[in-house]
């Protein structure tokens, strides 16, 4: 379960990597483009990154253009015509919030007691999710699923299996999703199934309590779980153009209006010779030869408001798109003098955004769950890009960053400290060291593999192998890599190896100095024009020294995009890079140019007139693309732009063990994965092609699995429906 396919599918991104773009300034997120279409399904649309709230967005009526004022003078153009070089000022900003397991609750003497004399009463039931227990249901007990939500399972229990209840049984009972084997994340259409899909109980609670909690246990309550705001920035999002363009395209649900569009209707008059369809306006809420007003014509697009105590009949509020054609001429008109009634059912209901062009702060913030739609890809055309033929040009590109405003350093300590306490069963990974050897079997005399180069985490799964020696240690099967990139299998000792995900391991904060334009160079504009002439290179700024020696790059190698390409595709440097959480003003912080940009306008001043003019278009373009001080005074973010940003892919990376949708938490995938090298379909770490799993097939039948090509020596390419991000890279 090894992230490293998508680091790999993100080197091949243009305009840079985190946390330098190709520019030569400090970069807050990662890029998906079409370099990247054979990895990522970037067409299906975005998703959300995890469940969380959207506090602020911005969408396009029609792309802005890049191109530079005295060019695009030159090239014949229209209102209506399509920007040259087009990009998108669109973005959405989600809210989550992440949270650390709790401790469990310090046992007593007469819990201590109880463990010993008392059976397992088995996992815990509740009435609703995260609702007190009412009884509790043996590991091993079948249940029928029937709904999920809040990290909790509403089931029905199977015969023979029972529980043993408090009070009176609970027809359906809610019980924790990480006590259950093989929970989709959500769960297929009954209209469409046999059955309710099945679980077995695996994870244990505390046994049955005999007695209520002591009045000095219930006066030390457990300290508070760490928890952590998060926010997953979407940036360069279709316009609504793109939509309008594409009417079958899948529009985002958490788009807060909701418009109506005429679709294919019976209804057809025969006007000055021709035919129009469409849907009849009528001047009362009924089917009546003496009071239509009107057609309104075949896709139409309309608001609508409801009559108190009539749920088949709404009144047109206002014509968006197309009109009414009336008698006897057949004119088209846009509204009306008097109420009119359409039948609602004949309406094609879609969501549509607040407003265009603006900035919109939702309050209460719209709630959104991982995989979720956020909305598609847009165009990110600079205003240097070269055009053919004086035509239209197109670069889809979607930016996206995780970032959190709080005291990230202050949440690794105090969740390090608090994984400690953690149950047995979050210590789902092994930490390998330097000069620990792989052996060949799981015994100390066993011959050696492999000698670990470097430290190394790898995740310890119910597949996961481990073995007993006859010395009583325990061994675990491990797959690593030797220092020539080649893998290794082996076996490598448990004892004292162990950690959580809460721990944190492989990750670094880098809080150094920067200059306000967040350039990897420090010094005068002059200098700078004179390396990019041949001169000697410029120091690198404190932040970006401090970047490089996290990532284990050599000193005497350029900190460049082509840098980060080659250390994306390294197992070892990837996963530096993913580990870092860059302390750095935000790129979408711009109050002026001239306080932040300033130094870029003079470089292109010693550069010469054409440098200018890109660079005064570029400023146009930075200048509407920034939404930091319109969106923090609402949302809370610092003033400043200061904040902490994390790489997404490391973020998802480090919780894909951890069944942490319970605790609000759950990483998902922006994207579906499609392509690893030569294969087809979810890339994964194991020793098993896709086309032998011997699962595959039920996977297919339970809705998990889609099947999009098949022959020509390719795998099955397959999706799952909201997989959590281990699920995109296995």
């Amino acid at each position: 379960m090894s992230p490293q396919p998508v680091y790999e599918g993100l080197a091949l991104a243009q305009g840079g990597h985190f946390p330098l773009g190709s520019n030569g300034h400090f970069h807050g997120g990662i890029h998906f483009d079409r370099a990247t279409a054979n990895v990522f399904a970037i067409d299906e649309g975005v998703q959300c990154l995890a469940d969380g709230e959207i506090v602020a967005y911005r969408l396009d009526k029609k792309y802005p253009d890049a191109t530079p004022a005295a060019e695009a003078s030159a090239v014949e153009s229209s209102k209506d015509k399509a920007a040259l070089r087009p990009y998108s000022t669109g973005f959405v900003l989600v809210r989550h919030r992440l949270q650390a397991p709790a401790v469990p609750p310090p046992a007593s003497k007469d819990e201590t007691t109880q463990v010993i004399s008392e059976q397992d009463f088995g996992t815990r039931l509740a009435a609703r999710a995260n609702g007190p227990t009412v009884g509790w249901i043996p590991a091993h007990a079948r249940v029928a699923l029937l709904d999920i939500r809040d990290g909790w399972v509403k089931v029905r229990i199977l015969p023979p299996s029972t529980a043993t209840w408090t009070n009176e049984p609970v027809d359906a009972p809610w019980l924790p999703i990480f006590s259950l084997d093989n929970v989709p994340v959500s769960l297929p259409n009954r209209w469409f199934s046999e059955g309710p899909l099945t679980a077995t109980v695996l994870q244990r609670s505390p046994p049955k309590p005999t007695a209520p909690p002591s009045a000095s246990a219930s006066q030390s309550p457990r300290p508070a779980a760490p928890s952590l705001i998060l926010y997953s920035l979407y940036m360069h999002l279709a316009d609504g153009a793109s939509y309008a363009a594409t009417p079958n395209r899948p529009k985002p649900t958490w788009w807060p209006k909701k418009q109506y569009r005429v679709g294919q209707t019976p209804n057809k008059w025969t006007l000055q010779g021709k035919r129009i369809g469409g849907l009849m306006v009528r001047s009362a809420p009924a089917s009546k030869p003496d009071n239509e007003l009107g057609i309104l014509v075949h896709g139409s697009v309309l608001e609508v408001e409801p009559i108190a105590g009539n749920d088949k009949w709404v009144t047109v509020k206002r014509i968006i798109e197309g009109g009414i054609a009336t008698k006897p001429a057949g004119t088209q008109i846009t509204s009306l003098d008097t109420t009119g009634f359409v039948f609602l059912k004949e309406l094609d209901k879609f969501p549509a955004p607040a407003s265009f062009d603006s900035i919109e702060t939702p309050s209460p913030p719209i709630p959104i769950s991982m995989g979720d739609l956020i909305g598609h890809m847009g165009e990110q055309v600079s205003s240097n890009e070269a055009l053919i033929g004086k035509q239209p040009t197109t670069r889809p590109t979607l930016h996206l960053e995780v970032f959190s405003s709080e005291d990230v350093p202050q949440f690794l300590r105090d969740c390090r400290k608090h994984a400690d306490k953690l149950a047995e069963r979050h210590w789902t990974l092994l930490q390998l060291r330097k000069d620990d050897q792989i052996k060949g079997e799981p015994k100390d005399d066993a011959p050696v593999v492999v000698t670990m180069g470097s430290k190394w985490t790898i995740a310890v799964t119910r597949e996961t192998p481990l073995k007993n020696d006859d010395k009583g240690q325990r061994w675990v099967n491990v797959k690593v890599h030797a220092a020539d990139g080649s893998p290794a299998v082996g076996w490598a000792k448990d004892k004292d190896r162990r950690c959580t995900p809460w721990h944190w391991p492989d990750f670094e904060v880098v809080d150094a100095a920067s200059n306000d334009a967040g350039t990897w160079w420090e010094g005068t504009a002059a200098a700078f024009v004179d390396y990019l002439r041949g001169g000697p290179r410029p120091p690198e700024s404190p932040f970006f020294k401090q970047v490089r020696r996290s990532a284990g790059m050599d000193d005497d190698e350029e900190l460049d995009e082509k840098t980060l390409d080659a250390a994306l595709r390294d197992r070892t440097a990837s996963r530096r890079l993913g580990g870092l959480m860059a302390y750095h003003t935000s790129e979408w912080f711009v109050p002026s140019w001239a306080s932040k940009y300033g130094v870029i306008s003079e470089v292109a001043m010693e550069l010469g007139k054409r440098a200018m003019e890109n660079v005064g278009a570029e400023k146009h373009c930075v200048m509407r693309l920034q939404w930091w001080s319109d969106v923090a005074p609402a949302v809370g973010l610092p003033a400043n732009g200061k904040v902490y940003h994390l790489h997404p892919a490391g973020l998802a990376a480090a919780l894909r063990i951890e069944d942490v949708c319970q605790r609000g938490c759950c990483i998902g995938k922006v994207f579906y994965r499609v392509k690893y090298h030569a294969q087809y379909g979810p890339a994964y770490a194991g020793h098993m092609s896709l086309e032998n799993y011997p699962h595959w097939d039920n996977l297919t039948e339970s809705g998990q699995n889609n099947t999009k090509r098949k022959g020509n020596n390719y795998r099955n390419v397959a999706k799952r429906r909201k997989p959590r991000f281990n699920s995109i890279v296995r």
